[in-house]
């Protein structure tokens, strides 16, 4: 089998031997190879009037008919950079999720050829590797439709890896492997669900303005940063008061609802609520305790 490999000297791939050995194919697979080891944008030229993707295009096609050769050589696109790697895992979810009534025996030989990545070159598509490659876990273990409940087609070192990768904090939404595996899906799901990712937050009750700094910011540093630095960004914006204002809202509620509304002398409840779970650094307004 041929592979991107990651040369040892550098952080490029490189092919191993040749996929196609007709020269009808030879020119497609050079741009191909170069522009997934390149990363090249896919709307470039070929060199022959034809863009990237229309040569990846062809391959798919080619792949989905169950051309052998064209289905490896998707595996090895998959494993460069840039666009053309990302389209490509695109292209091999379909497959494997039977888009359009996709062939189950294309879709074994995809997922076979997805798992032995893994199994044959642990020291190059290890967890590093694919924790920017999702996809590539993706389709090496999940159950394919129509597959018996019980037929175990999964490799006990992808179950390991699938396993290893759940516990990043940050996952797509579809990230939630079974026992090392993955149900079988429709593309349509699986591609609504990978516009989402899913975070694991520490539960240290500021998690709700962790994600709403991380957020606002674009930045997934908010998820580690310490509680007082998310309360001096909360006190150089306008959130403060706007937190008292939610809070006096809620306590207006639940005079309607019960029928009663706490009073005090002085400062007003939803300062002192505040003051006592927010401004004191705890972040515990979303605790038994603060709300007692």
């Amino acid at each position: 089998m041929s592979i991107l490999i990651p040369h040892r000297s550098c952080s490029t791939l490189i092919p191993s031997s040749p996929l196609y050995d007709s020269d009808a194919h030879s020119h497609r697979l050079g741009v191909l190879i170069s522009a997934a080891i390149e990363g090249t944008p896919l709307h470039c030229d070929g060199g022959d009037g034809t863009t990237i993707k229309q040569h990846l295009d062809s391959v798919y096609h080619r792949a989905k008919n169950n051309c052998c050769e064209s289905i490896e050589l998707l595996q090895n696109i998959a494993l460069g950079k840039g666009e053309i790697a990302t389209l490509t895992q695109d292209y091999l979810w379909r497959i494997v999720c039977q888009d359009d009534d996709g062939a189950a025996n294309v879709a074994k030989k995809a997922r076979a050829q997805c798992q032995s990545l893994i199994t044959d070159f642990p020291q190059w598509i290890n967890n590093a590797f694919l924790q920017d490659r999702f996809a590539l876990l993706f389709i090496a273990g999940t159950h394919l439709k129509d597959e018996e409940p019980c037929t175990d087609n999964i490799p006990a070192l992808v179950k390991e890896k699938i396993m290893d990768l759940d516990r990043l904090p940050v996952k797509p939404k579809w990230y939630t492997p079974e026992q090392g595996t993955f149900d079988a899906v429709d593309y349509a799901t699986f591609n609504d669900n990978n516009r989402q990712l899913r975070y694991v937050l520490p539960e240290d009750g500021a998690c709700q303005f962790r994600a709403a700094l991380m957020l606002r910011d674009r930045n997934e540093n908010w998820l580690e940063v310490d509680k007082s630095v998310i309360l001096q960004e909360i006190k150089t914006t306008d959130w403060e008061p706007k937190i008292q204002m939610a809070i006096k809202n809620a306590i207006a509620n639940m005079g309607e609802v019960y029928g009663y509304s706490p009073v005090t002398d002085g400062e007003s409840v939803e300062a002192i609520i505040y003051n006592n779970t927010i401004a004191n650094g705890a972040f515990t307004l979303y605790s038994p305790l603060a709300v007692r």
